[in-house]
């Protein structure tokens, strides 16, 4: 019988999860360049059952013997980004930015109190440029060119290519973003802010990467697909809230009725 509540306890904690991650795509769906998450299951693992024999030879102590394997429900294995890409939509600004290469990212400088050269990863390419004249992102981080941020101090008349590469007609090419790729983007974990961090040496150089000046791309949360998995997850919690009810009523009835003298 706790066997039961323990089950249908942890089958409530998983939908739980669920539900806060789904949330939390939902909230993001006007996020540029978001990248939605999935909650990935996985069974607790199982126990072998096993039951005292019964003494055979008298003054012999019992053994034991195996009866069967049970788990306890499930568990969250983990939280992975899913990396589609959403639909890239044009804003004709000049400083958005999209990238067309699904695995590509922009390298922008998000310092720490102890490290001011930190170096994250966005695909929101909402960029603006500040008060000096550095390109920067909606939380004003510097974007990274391959010389250092990007800087193009008065001018804004300038032209960002497919390659990357920043110029003005008047001062010719500044410098080329830092586009990165990753050969494995489970690597990377979210930092807050729409933005990635990776372990050392994972970025690697885009070697073919297709920037689209005056474009953004949106968020890949499909509301229609997150709002049937919210109900389907409400459902299953709400079904294991009942198990686990019905168990705790049974158990009631073991404690205070079983046994009971008249």
């Amino acid at each position: 019988m706790l066997r039961g509540i323990y089950t249908a306890g942890a089958g409530m904690g998983v939908e739980q999860a669920q539900m806060d991650t789904l949330a939390n795509n939902l909230i993001n769906v006007a996020t540029n360049g978001y990248k939605k998450d999935r909650v990935v299951q996985m069974p607790f693992p199982q126990l072998l059952l096993v039951q005292r024999q019964q003494e055979t030879v008298p003054g012999v102590s019992a053994g034991w013997e195996y009866t069967g394997r049970t788990n306890q429900g499930a568990a969250v294995r983990r939280v992975e980004t899913n990396f589609a890409p959403g639909l890239v939509q044009e804003t004709k600004e000049p400083t958005h930015l999209a990238l067309l290469n699904q695995n590509c990212f922009f390298a922008i400088n998000a310092p720490a109190p102890d490290d001011p050269a930190r170096e994250l990863y966005t695909r929101d390419g909402e960029f603006s440029l500040d008060g000096e004249g550095y390109l920067v992102t909606a939380r004003g981080e510097r974007v990274l060119g391959e010389n250092g941020p990007i800087f193009l101090g008065e001018e804004r008349d300038f032209f960002i290519s497919e390659e990357g590469i920043v110029s003005t007609p008047r001062q010719g090419e500044i410098d080329r973003l830092r586009l990165v790729e990753f050969a494995d983007l489970t690597v990377l974990s979210k930092t807050g802010d729409n933005c990635f961090a990776a372990p050392p040496g994972a970025a690697v150089p885009a070697p073919n990467p297709r920037v689209r000046q005056g474009f953004l791309e949106r968020s890949n949360v499909n509301v229609t697909a997150e709002m049937v998995n919210v109900i389907t997850a409400l459902r299953a919690y709400e079904a294991n809230s009942r198990v686990l009810q019905a168990h705790n009523d049974l158990l009631g009835l073991a404690v205070n009725q079983v046994g009971a003298l008249k």
